[in-house]
């Protein structure tokens, strides 16, 4: 997956509409192995929105890879 553009968009939905959070947890990773500002933005989207603990906390770490200093504003927030 690493640099795949071509399977963001299934990624992008799996995270925003997968009702398992698990499938969820895998997509956030997924997303972060391709990187990019649409998997970042697919990312922060859903990080607001996202009820589960587990898949919460995999968003985090995949912004965290992506590394962009910008975004520690709102992991703050969703830590909080």
């Amino acid at each position: 997956l690493a640099r795949d553009v071509q399977a963001l968009p299934l990624l992008r939905d799996g995270l925003a509409e997968t009702a398992d959070p698990r499938q969820r947890m895998y997509a956030a990773t997924a997303l972060s192995l391709i990187g990019g500002e649409e998997a970042r933005a697919a990312l922060l989207a859903r990080l607001e929105l996202e009820p589960s603990a587990m898949a919460r906390t995999s968003i985090q770490q995949a912004l965290g890879i992506l590394g962009r200093q910008g975004d520690a504003p709102a992991l703050y927030h969703a830590l909080r």
